[in-house]
């Protein structure tokens, strides 16, 4: 297979949605030999800070001296990034080649079984089997959804992660932050040691409950203290302080400061099991890491922020670090969405610092329509600050031309970045 032939059959396996359950990739391993077992691992989960955990922990490792695997989703541009050494992802010849080289195990799978591969599962199986042919000493893996069922928790970790939980995917993991909490929680296993970001009351008592059950070690990341700062600095890259050993972030939001202190305490925790890191591992790490997709400045003049965040907790710390960084009172914000998002309670958050807010639609078939997005906007808003535009480069050519001071803020939904390729890329 070509790259195109690749992400086409991948592409056609979304037709069979999301499947939640660790039989397919349980058989599909087998078929490969199990790989996932020639390396250890970390295991992330939770609602909002994956990402950014992950590259934190894997950058780390690195800096270390350990050869690391990464693995996380979504993508924002090709679905080679989900599969990566720190800082390269694996090539598209290579992900073309192994995918060709799984494609009659896919297919015999399938054909045994009865039951399709999903998108995931098949992505989740190469991304083990390309780890295992690059000889890693530690895969640094994000769930895709939940914990308990999802595909990677085929994964036995040495260090279990559990970043801020909130109501999220309530059709597949329960109505509850209880119910969401324990079905993340599935990821822990006897053995392993547990670090969480500060959480709800509710959801802490689930996570302690789950490892007292399993007995394993829980260590919580306190959310640390930052030293303020405002504004860009043209001359070098935007840093943040917090308290742990007085780090540095080249990061712009708040949420990443407690980010990088889950992530340090889950290196300290992997120091249990004979993994030599030092401190300026963590430091030089840290320093190293950027964040692609959250709060990434895409133009300084004009002010371009483009933000993933796709939940109200997301866009809750987005907003409070739009209003903490930048002296801005107004934003222009360009917004779309995937069905089954929380879009009244995101526009709600949004009102009071909104100038205008651009509809519009990421290119994905599980996209929002803007009419759906206007009848929930104009409760929150004065008609006159919302704008229907379906194209997203039609809305930020719009935005452009009509703001005057305003920064520009798009968020909404990883399906959005196709759009922005050019300033991503720049």
């Amino acid at each position: 297979m070509k790259y195109t032939e690749a992400v086409h059959f991948l592409d056609n396996l979304t037709r069979f949605g999301i499947k939640l359950g660790l039989e397919p990739i349980r058989g599909l391993l087998s078929e490969l030999g199990n790989p996932q077992e020639g390396y250890k691992s970390i295991h992330i989960t939770g609602t909002n800070g994956k990402g950014s955990v992950a590259n934190f922990i894997a950058n780390i490792l690195s800096e270390a001296g350990y050869k690391v695997g990464l693995y996380t989703s979504p993508h924002l541009l090709e679905v080679t990034e989900r599969i990566a050494l720190p800082g390269k992802p694996i090539s598209k010849r290579r992900f073309a080649d192994l995918m060709t080289e799984l494609l009659p195990k896919i297919e015999k799978r399938v054909e045994a079984s009865g039951i399709p591969l999903t998108y995931f599962e098949v992505v989740t199986a190469a991304a083990f089997q390309y780890f295992a042919a690059e000889k890693i000493d530690l895969l640094v893996a994000e769930v895709g959804m939940g914990g308990r069922l999802d595909a990677t928790n085929i994964l036995q970790p040495l260090v279990c992660v559990i970043t801020p939980i909130s109501l999220e995917h309530t059709e597949y993991l329960g109505g509850t932050l209880a119910a969401i909490a324990w079905e993340k929680c599935g990821i822990i296993k006897k053995g392993s040691i547990v670090v969480s970001s500060p959480q709800r009351r509710e959801v802490a008592q689930v996570i302690r409950e789950e490892c007292k059950k399993k007995d394993v070690a829980l260590y919580w990341a306190s959310r640390g203290r930052i030293h303020p700062t405002r504004g860009l600095d043209e001359s070098s890259p935007y840093m943040r302080k917090f308290l742990y050993n007085e780090l540095k972030l080249p990061a712009l939001g708040e949420f990443q400061i407690e980010n990088a202190a889950v992530a340090a305490k889950a290196i300290k925790a992997l120091s249990s099991f004979s993994f030599r890191i030092k401190n300026q591992d963590i430091r030089r790490g840290l320093l190293k890491t950027k964040i692609f997709g959250r709060l990434q400045v895409l133009s300084k003049k004009p002010l371009i922020i483009y933000d993933v965040g796709h939940n109200p907790a997301a866009v809750k710390a987005l907003c409070k670090s739009l209003i903490n960084l930048f002296s801005h009172r107004k934003y222009i914000f360009i917004y779309g969405c995937l069905e089954g998002k929380d879009s009244e309670s995101i526009l709600k958050i949004i009102a009071p610092i909104a100038k205008l807010v651009i509809l519009t639609k990421p290119k994905s078939k599980r996209a929002k329509e803007v009419k759906d997005l206007f009848r929930i906007a104009k409760e929150y808003l004065k008609k006159e600050k919302i704008k229907m535009i379906a194209n997203p480069k039609a809305a930020l050519r719009f935005a452009l031309e009509h703001r005057k001071k305003e920064p520009i803020c798009i968020f909404g939904s990883f399906y959005l970045a196709g759009s922005l390729e050019n300033l991503l890329c720049s």
